[in-house]
């Protein structure tokens, strides 16, 4: 990195020298994938012996910038389309784009996903339906359109959160609980505080496992420039383990200032 000039009053430099400084640059893997849409394509043949003809199958998106996600839900649904299924797409992004339903298409229209991109509707709706509730009284909700459909798919990123640190962070969980939960689900995990989303996020995504057509989830991890490392398919009974595990692989290539000492 390099730093811009300062200008300092010299009485300031005199009373209080800065340290001696250097450039520093660094580097990290850059292992990528360079055909996104044929490693969907492969992932998602896991699905190759799945019932889907004539079912309608919600595909979740975020609102997050991930890369080519545009690419990796576009895919999704041709390849959904492809198993004789009726793919639609739904917002699962909590309360972003103002937590309105024209707020969260146009949050989606902003990363390339559009009707006619996607070759897909796009069903928007803040509607949720309330599907348990945990031991304290705090209700679960998930998006309404969601839970009418024959299955769900997830597009998600699996990535350290940057407000809280456990097992499971951002990634197909998270979008399970929040995502999905809409502006409803949002608020109410929210207001119990980052401190407890480490143990909050895993427990509402296994009952939304439990109680919702979860099918499968398309899990992106990204390298230190923000370009896809891998894709993996992931059918909902191995949520638990590969949401943990790709969780583990994101942190080991996400950019960090290294920081050195002098012998």
């Amino acid at each position: 990195m390099r730093f811009d000039e300062i200008d300092v009053p010299l009485q300031v430099r005199t009373a209080h020298p800065f340290p001696d400084m250097v450039d520093v640059e660094q580097c990290f893997a850059r292992d990528h994938i360079a055909d996104v849409e044929e490693a969907v394509r492969a992932e998602m043949q896991k699905l190759a012996g799945v019932p889907l003809t004539g079912k309608r199958i919600a595909v979740a998106a975020g609102s997050r910038g991930i890369a080519a996600i545009d690419r990796v839900v576009r895919t999704t649904v041709e390849q959904l389309k492809g198993f004789g299924a009726e793919p639609f797409i739904v917002p699962a992004m909590a309360s972003h784009g103002g937590a309105t339903a024209d707020g969260q298409i146009g949050v989606l229209a902003d990363l390339g996903i559009t009707e006619e991109a996607m070759g897909a509707p796009i069903r928007s709706s803040m509607d949720v339906v309330q599907i348990a509730s945990l031991e304290d009284g705090m209700p679960i909700f998930f998006d309404k359109i969601a839970s009418q459909s024959d299955g769900v798919v997830l597009c998600c990123r699996v990535k350290p959160h940057t407000d809280f640190r456990g097992e499971w962070e951002s990634g197909l969980y998270k979008m399970l609980a929040i995502g999905l939960g809409k502006h409803r689900g949002a608020v109410e995990i929210h207001s119990r505080g980052f401190p407890n989303f480490h143990h909050l996020i895993p427990r509402v995504g296994r009952i939304v496992l439990e109680k919702m057509p979860i099918l499968f989830g398309v899990a992106v991890v990204e390298n230190a420039y923000h370009q896809v490392l891998r894709v993996e398919g992931v059918p909902s009974a191995d949520f638990e383990g590969r949401d943990k595990a790709l969780q583990v692989l994101a942190k080991e290539h996400i950019a960090r200032i290294l920081v050195l000492s002098r012998g």
